[in-house]
């Protein structure tokens, strides 16, 4: 039968058959192993991406949660800036009891509301508090003439702001009696315990001592504007 292949042209056909069979199965086998592996690797890939971007969204979170308290302190300082003083009168006149007394003085920086509410609240609780004082008045000039460029608060014996308790000195021994080193020493005059009496109860005050401003005998309490 002329139409059948020789042996050899068979064998060759059949080596050639299954080489390819093995050469194709190797090829399938590589593409489905480098298919697994692509597979893995993009599932990494995936996993790592989606950690940094855990990771940074956490830490976008801490940044925004930061910033909001920041934000919500500078919100309350501006708040508490903006907010008039006031005294705790209770505490007040709790630190004055029993203290030496002494006549006192109020004025204020005129034409700013908030030295005024001050200045009559501080009226008030020195009235509780039974220590002889002076309407508030505004302060309207200078107690010497070479203080008249000065801020108005500054003419009458205070600060260009602040709460400041001013005394006339007539002697040394004025600004020695006055002298003490802390609240914590004895509140023996009538000007450290007002002092001491409007530091608790305001948080702020500042003393000023010579001898050309003030009132001999008396205590001026200088209401400027607020720091």
């Amino acid at each position: 039968m002329s139409w059948l292949p020789s042996p050899e042209y068979a064998d060759w056909w059949y080596d050639l058959s299954w080489k390819g069979i093995i050469g194709f199965g190797t090829v399938a086998a590589i593409a489905t192993a480098g298919t697994v592996v692509f597979t893995m690797l993009q599932f990494w890939s995936d996993s790592v991406r989606d950690e940094k971007s855990e990771r940074r969204n956490k830490a976008m979170e801490v940044q925004l949660s930061e910033a909001n308290a920041r934000a919500l302190e500078a919100q309350l300082a501006l708040e508490k800036y903006k907010a008039p003083r006031k005294i705790d009168g209770p505490a007040f006149v709790a630190a004055l009891e029993g203290k030496p007394k002494a006549p006192v003085e109020i004025v204020f920086v005129r034409d700013n509301p908030e030295c005024w509410q001050l200045a009559m609240q501080i009226r008030d609780w020195l009235k509780t508090a039974n220590w002889e004082h002076t309407q508030p008045a505004a302060i309207s000039g200078a107690d010497e003439p070479r203080f008249d460029s000065y801020p108005s608060a500054m003419q009458a014996g205070g600060q260009p702001s602040g709460v400041v308790i001013v005394q006339r000195a007539t002697s040394q021994a004025d600004f020695e009696r006055e002298r003490w080193k802390s609240f914590d020493g004895p509140l023996d005059t009538p000007g450290k315990a007002l002092a001491h009496a409007l530091m608790l109860s305001l948080g702020t005050i500042g003393n000023s001592m010579g001898y050309e401003t003030g009132t001999i005998g008396k205590l001026r309490v200088v209401v400027g504007p607020k720091p």
